[in-house]
């Protein structure tokens, strides 16, 4: 074992998907956050708060975007084995190999059909996409593309982000009402009103499997990749299910929902419910007394989504400024986590990736049917049943 650190201050470590090292340490009742890369042998903090960490890969980070170096650029840090000793040990490597350049975190947001991508510390820093004809994009910065719906029938990629060149991953019959990304197994889930159903595209094969039938014009879909949970509209009824295709069942009872609500999420570990009505503030729903509670009171609340770890962001519209604001439900505080001038359509489909676990395979990937054959829609398929229970055959059935 060699040695990175020497205080004895060290708490827990993780890894970015970059190779960095993460660690938390204590000082003066401090807890920080620092970043150590191995290849530069360089240390530089990331966070700092008051609040002790339990664990690392549960931080949700933003994208970090590193300068391109090159090979004759970088700094010669010395013997490749000698430890990280922190700043005051480091080696002088002079003005001629020194970088002032630091990573830069971003952010991507859907904004009137476009993709913004923002600099996360700096307002002004910021690109425009522009994606026309676009409904619901969504970005995805690992893979260097963006997804949307063009039309009422088509699913479309643009990658590299920005470049204009589009690719039809997916031509449907019926109306295509929304899209959502699982960025872990990267596959797209989409509802069709029309047809009644939701279905999962796997962008890594292009194989296609419909994970809910028989729907009443389903619509407003929501997904959290860390539980498999979807949440969706049909009618004034917000039902809730899962990739793995247990049977729906409906959120909160009959009429607890008008259907004019901007947003409804659902954190499974913790039952809880919340919306954004259209008097414009944030709710928690309790589906034992169907009550709602008010967790904010100011008319500005333009939409929502959860975290991994179940703190709630939430967008609001403050003198032509949008704000995305992180509220904890267990210690009922707030932080500012976002602010831009350009409008936030959809909160579900901000970039700002967690720390990415080690892959661990395809095992908790949902089965996308037949290896080689798309599923081609409903037209040529036999009534599987009752209308609102999903079809839960061998053929189209997840591997469990």
């Amino acid at each position: 074992f060699k040695p990175v650190t020497n205080n004895g201050k060290v708490t827990t470590a993780t890894l970015t998907p970059d190779g960095d090292v993460l660690y938390s340490q204590k000082t003066n009742n401090k807890y920080q956050v620092m970043s150590w890369n191995p290849q530069r042998k360089t240390t530089e903090r990331v966070l700092e708060t008051s609040e002790p960490l339990d664990k690392l890969d549960s931080v949700t980070m933003p994208v970090i975007e590193k300068p391109d170096m090159g090979d004759k650029d970088k700094p010669d840090m010395g013997d490749k084995d000698k430890p990280d000793m922190g700043d005051k040990d480091k080696p002088d490597m002079g003005d001629k190999d020194k970088t002032d350049d630091k990573p830069t975190r971003y952010v991507y947001y859907p904004s009137n059909g476009n993709i913004v991508k923002q600099n996360a510390n700096n307002p002004n820093d910021k690109e425009v996409v522009e994606l026309p004809g676009a409904r619901d994009p969504i970005a995805d910065p690992k893979n260097d593309a963006v997804y949307f719906i063009v039309g009422d029938r088509n699913i479309v990629k643009e990658a590299p982000i920005g470049n204009g060149n589009r690719e039809y991953l997916l031509r449907d019959t019926g109306k295509i009402s929304s899209l959502v990304h699982d960025p872990k197994k990267n596959v797209l889930v989409f509802s069709n009103s029309e047809k009644g159903t939701i279905e999962a595209l796997d962008l890594g094969s292009n194989r296609r499997v419909v994970i809910y039938r028989g729907l009443e014009s389903p619509d407003k879909l929501s997904y959290n990749p860390d539980t498999m949970t979807l949440t969706w509209f049909e009618g004034p009824l917000v039902k809730i299910g899962n990739t793995l295709r247990q049977t729906p069942r409906i959120l909160g009872r009959p009429g607890a929902f008008k259907g004019d609500e901007k947003s409804v999420i659902y954190h499974q570990p913790t039952n809880k419910v919340y919306t954004v009505k259209p008097d414009n503030n944030l709710y928690q729903y309790n589906p034992d007394t169907n009550t709602f509670k008010p967790v904010t009171n100011n008319g500005k609340v333009t939409t929502a989504t959860l975290t991994p770890d179940g703190d709630v962001l939430y967008s609001q519209k403050t003198n032509n400024k949008y704000q995305v604001m992180s509220w904890n439900p267990q210690r009922k505080t707030t932080e500012r986590v976002l602010e831009t001038s350009e409008p936030l359509d959809k909160l579900d489909s901000v970039t700002m990736p967690v720390i990415e676990k080690p892959d661990m395979g395809d095992k908790d990937k949902p089965d996308m049917g037949d290896k080689d054959k798309p599923d081609m829609g409903d037209k040529d398929k036999p009534d599987m049943g009752d209308k609102d229970k999903p079809d839960m055959g061998d053929k189209d059935k997840p591997d469990m």
